[in-house]
């Protein structure tokens, strides 16, 4: 292991109080998905093989694209001296050296300090260590304050729901943008999630074997079958199930518009989720919650009024789509289990989903502004999203329909905040007949409609909200 003791050696340290004991502070670092849920979206990292528990010896290893040529960093972790810290070192990497200790310290019985310090060697050349010194303690700084933003959040929302024991959660869409999110968050918390995967008939239900090569997302535990045409499944999976949260659905901005995706659009919500939910009532093993996603989509057009979750739907397809797919699976009141839907306003994430073409436009041109600005988005961050739907998944209190947006900004301010955060111009402004001839019928349903939704009754279940304000959640993801 490095040892501070060269002149070479930087050391980078930073400290952040957590909203739980020790032990607790220490069991979130040692878990599965702690890893996803601290890596920075904004850097290129992917994470190549995960620990499977946090042993001396255990390797992790990530790939960093830094350049034309992804590098290979391989981690080795030892000591690991539970529930005080835990070290881990590279084996091979970016760095000439690199030691990472985990400090976990009490204070108090219901609160921690936990300490990030690092010792690292840029190069063995003192020159080169010096050029780079800057760059590398501004990285460090941002990727630690992000960090401690996600566990300190995390944690919080682990204490709002500390009544509640593990839970066994089925979870569909688990390899999209949210899905992610959630197997990653319950992981972190300490529940089970298992995917609920699509095959094609009878034959293959039956013969159906979960292995860890089959798993689009490994941070799922298990999985089971379902014959989404008939919506058969193997009820013996689905016994100590005690909630489902259901995202699956052909992507709402992933082609243009056709008359036959259209048709992809309902098939892959509507009928399959009532096939479901009529199977799993028939073979005796409804979870007591089901949650599903929905979108603010199912809102006519917007512009002065704020919304709330009584308003009707809208007449338009995005707004009858959304409404069937509630209705699809609202069935399971009748059968006793508690329902839930979140219906999501635009989900923020810089690696996927509205947000990239966006900063793509910043990065490549000048920002702009799209259609007269005056249009409202109802928008929320990626986890945000992750933590409402397990908040509704979780919270026995929650049910019904519930508006999952932070606060509205009209298209305007939008770009005006991206343009500040990514410090860039933001002097374009794109007329709508542009944006339709691009993407057709969507362009109306998707950014020119103007959402305002109120987020009151979210707020008032007492969710702890992580971004409420545009500007702090793109600085948060943009870091």
């Amino acid at each position: 292991m490095t040892q501070p003791n060269s002149r070479l050696d930087q050391v980078f340290e930073a400290s952040c109080n957590l909203p739980c004991n020790q032990l607790d502070a220490y069991a979130y670092h040692s878990r599965r998905g702690a890893l996803d849920r601290l890596l920075p979206p904004s850097k290129p990292v992917k994470i190549k093989e995960r620990l499977q528990s946090l042993e001396d010896g255990q390797r992790a290893t990530l790939q960093l694209g830094l350049g034309p040529i992804p590098v290979r960093w391989v981690a080795l972790h030892s000591p690991v001296l539970p529930p005080d810290r835990f070290v881990d070192c590279q084996l091979s990497g970016p760095f000439h050296a690199w030691e990472h200790q985990h400090i976990f310290r009490a204070d108090g019985e219901s609160s921690s300090v936990l300490t990030d310090s690092i010792t690292y060697q840029v190069s063995r050349f003192g020159w080169l260590s010096s050029l780079a010194q800057s760059q590398v303690d501004s990285m460090l700084r941002g990727m630690f304050a992000y960090r401690h933003r996600v566990t300190n959040a995390d944690l919080t929302l682990s204490n709002k729901l500390s009544t509640a024991s593990p839970r066994r959660i089925v979870l569909t869409g688990s390899s999209g943008m949210i899905g992610q999110r959630v197997a990653a968050l319950a992981s972190v918390l300490g529940h089970q999630v298992v995917a609920l995967t699509r095959v094609a008939d009878s034959s293959a239900l039956r013969s159906f074997q979960s292995s860890a090569a089959g798993k689009t997302n490994d941070l799922i535990e298990d999985q089971t079958p379902w014959v989404p045409s008939t919506g058969e499944i193997r009820a013996s999976d689905w016994e100590g199930v005690d909630a489902m949260i259901h995202l699956a659905g052909a992507g709402i901005a992933a082609h243009r518009w056709t008359a036959a995706y259209k048709q992809k659009l309902l098939k892959s919500r509507v009928p399959t989720t009532q096939k479901l939910v009529q199977s799993l009532q028939k073979h005796g093993c409804l979870p007591k919650v089901f949650v599903t996603a929905s979108g603010s989509g199912i809102y006519a057009d917007s512009l002065l009024e704020t919304r709330d979750e009584s308003a009707p739907a809208a007449d338009d397809f995005l707004g009858q789509l959304a409404h069937q797919w509630e209705a699809a699976s609202q069935q399971v009141e009748s059968f006793g289990s508690r329902w839930c839907a979140g219906r999501l306003g635009i989900a923020l994430d810089p690696l996927q989903g509205a947000l990239v073409p966006l900063l793509w436009q910043f990065r490549l041109l000048n920002g702009g502004v799209i259609g007269a600005g005056k249009e409202y988005w109802s928008w929320i961050e990626r986890d945000d999203a992750a933590s409402a739907f397990l908040w509704l998944a979780i919270n026995e209190s929650c049910s019904g329909a519930y508006n999952l947006t932070g606060r509205p900004v009209t298209t305007a301010e939008f770009s005006e905040t991206l343009g500040q955060v990514m410090h860039r111009p933001n002097w374009i402004r794109i007329p709508k007949f542009a944006v339709r001839t691009i993407l057709g019928e969507m362009a109306d349903a998707l950014l020119l409609r103007s959402n305002r939704l109120s987020n009151s009754k979210l707020v008032d279940s007492g969710f702890p909200m992580r971004f409420l304000e545009l500007k702090p959640a793109l600085e948060h993801l943009l870091v």
